[in-house]
């Protein structure tokens, strides 16, 4: 679908918003978090592939699916509570798996939490759910079965399941979020089609102060770092199709995709974490 243009795959230059107030310490920081997330993302994608005929194919040893006991839940591929999680994180990004942009977002979730507890932990004062994470592992080699033994071990409460929006206006490095697509996708293309939407990361700004996001997905692996409205134009014309047999008027259909509201996909968000820590200095 797309060709690489390495002109545009650039990283982002801006990680606080024009106007807004941010200590030495917390700038660096979501600099220093934005471009991890940047490279995780382009690392994933690169070495990576959308599911094969829907069928997710990752051949990891330090990594097992698990569901939550009343199956209420999706499955998700997750580490093994005795795993070094560095090792496991590199044989996702080593690459030669097939895997969706929601089991993306579970890889995303823990690249990033580790890299902050190991850099720059001062500054995630409240969250106490990525204090904890690892720390509250059990000593003993044990395998996490369920979904609630993975959120009892790591303290990730909420991270797969976070009801709630959040704004365009208030997006900041490291937030990461659902962008919905039409509300009629899976309507037209079939439970299995792979577009009704994208889990993206912001990973910094433009020269516009618009957030530029990162999600796994053709469209970041051959663009890079795109805005929200460049996500939501892709989203539309997925529903639209490429031959618009149904003759879709594009403009109606760009502003139902608008309309659809950002889904918060943590539980406290790591902008939270970094506006408490400016309070705090």
């Amino acid at each position: 679908m797309f060709a690489a243009n390495t002109e545009e795959m650039q990283p982002p230059q801006h990680f606080v918003r024009k106007g807004e107030e941010a200590s030495p310490q917390e700038t660096e920081a979501r600099k220093a978090t934005g471009l991890f997330l940047y490279e995780f993302l382009q690392r994933l994608n690169a070495n990576n592939d959308m599911p094969v005929e829907g069928a997710h194919l990752i051949a990891a040893p330090t990594w097992e699916w698990v569901q939550d006991t009343d199956k209420k839940n999706p499955r998700y591929l997750l580490p093994k509570v005795d795993c070094n999680l560095e090792n496991a994180l590199e044989e996702i990004l080593k690459g030669g798996h097939h895997f969706d942009c929601t089991q993306a977002r579970v890889f995303t979730l823990l690249g990033v939490t580790r890299y902050l507890l190991g850099n720059h932990s001062s500054l995630i004062v409240e969250s106490s759910f990525l204090e904890r994470k690892l720390k509250e592992a059990p000593p003993e080699s044990t395998s996490m079965k369920t979904l609630a033994d993975f959120r009892l071990y790591l303290g990730f409460q909420g991270y797969f399941h976070e009801a709630g929006a959040i704004t365009p206006e208030t997006l900041a490095v490291g937030d990461v979020f659902y962008v919905s697509g039409h509300p009629d996708y899976v309507k037209r293309h079939g439970p299995y089609a792979l577009l009704r939407g994208i889990h993206c990361v912001c990973v910094g700004f433009d020269k516009e102060n618009q957030p530029l996001l990162m999600g796994y997905d053709p469209l970041f692996k051959a663009k890079g770092p795109q805005t929200l409205k460049e996500v939501r134009v892709y989203l539309s014309r997925a529903y639209i199709g490429e031959t618009n047999t149904h003759n879709d008027n594009i403009i109606e259909v760009a502003k139902t995709v608008k309309a659809q509201p950002l889904q918060r996909g943590t539980v406290l968000s790591i902008k939270m974490c970094w506006h408490h820590a400016h309070k705090q200095a």
